[in-house]
């Protein structure tokens, strides 16, 4: 039988990309604050705000969930750390009213986690590591964290850095920082590397902070195999590498074709990015019977 599946986030980065790529396998509702421009055949979309309980509530009555894939965020560091009220309401309060509905109603719960639960002093963390945030980012993932993890059920899936095709939607807003030094969106990295490349543009990859770099559709699989294997608790869902945003660039160059000589490797200096947020995924692969690409495979693969 067909599963019900509720995707947060629907129109965004990682949301969209699950629509696209599942809605023949699901049936898919989504929610977010604005419209999927291509709407697929049978997807049923809410617009509305993952803070606002009440549209929550009607879709919970409106359908029988199966599953909730929980994608919506504040995402950027820089609003987290002015805004903390309102990435509060919305990383931490929603999210765990979004998963009383869903335990309530007997709803498997996918929680979207990040790299970012981690210092960044150590290499390869895995996912019985120590979390210890430097940013509010990272420490509301964190609070959220730990009260899913008492709850049955659910899945904790930390990822980083997520890259991949540019969703239709988000495409002017990058047309408008394509050609910035500095990476404005890390997801973007890639497209923004080869038009700063191929432009002669000078662009800030620091070679000394270290990712495992996700490709949005490696992450779309990673969560399907979560729900097929029906498993909880704390998964790292990532690429199965170690890799600087300079060495990111190095192998964008050459896949591109593209001299690499405008890239700066020197560090921004960033104190809201933590140094190595690289991660061990190995536990992961086993649980859900996948062999996680390195960042280089990805872009052959998927780009």
């Amino acid at each position: 039988m067909q599963k019900t599946i509720l995707v947060t986030g629907s129109s965004g980065f990682i949301g969209s990309c699950f629509v696209r790529k599942y809605y023949k396998k699901y049936h898919i509702i989504g929610l977010d604050s604005t419209g999927m421009i291509d709407r697929k055949p049978d997807f049923v979309q809410y617009v509305g705000d993952i803070c606002n309980a009440e549209i929550l509530n009607m879709i919970f009555s409106n359908h029988k969930i199966d599953v909730v894939i929980h994608t919506a965020a504040e995402k950027s560091l820089i609003v987290c750390e002015s805004d903390q009220k309102k990435a509060y309401n919305i990383n931490y309060t929603a999210s765990l009213h979004l998963a009383e509905l869903a335990k309530r109603n007997q709803s498997k719960f996918i929680f979207i986690s990040s790299d970012q639960v981690f210092s960044g002093k150590n290499a390869y963390s895995s996912e019985d590591s120590a979390v210890a945030p430097i940013n509010y980012y990272g420490k509301l993932k964190t609070m959220v964290e730990s009260e899913l993890i008492k709850t049955e059920n659910t899945a904790i899936c930390r990822t980083a850095l997520v890259f991949g095709k540019i969703p239709a939607e988000q495409q002017a807003y990058f047309d408008s920082i394509k050609s910035s030094e500095i990476l404005a969106v890390q997801g973007f990295i890639v497209q923004q590397t080869k038009y700063c490349l191929e432009n002669k543009l000078k662009i800030v990859l620091p070679d000394d902070e270290f990712v495992s770099p996700t490709h949005v559709i490696l992450l779309s699989q990673q969560i399907d195999s979560v729900i097929y294997n029906n498993i909880s608790g704390i998964l790292h869902c990532c690429g199965n590498d170690r890799i600087s945003r300079y060495e990111m660039g190095l192998a964008i160059a050459k896949y591109y074709k593209c001299s690499h000589e405008t890239i700066c490797s020197k560090g921004t200096g960033d104190p809201l990015r933590p140094k190595d947020v690289s991660l061990s995924c190995h536990k992961t692969e086993t649980l859900l019977h996948m062999k996680f690409p390195d960042f280089n495979t990805m872009l052959h693969r998927y780009m």
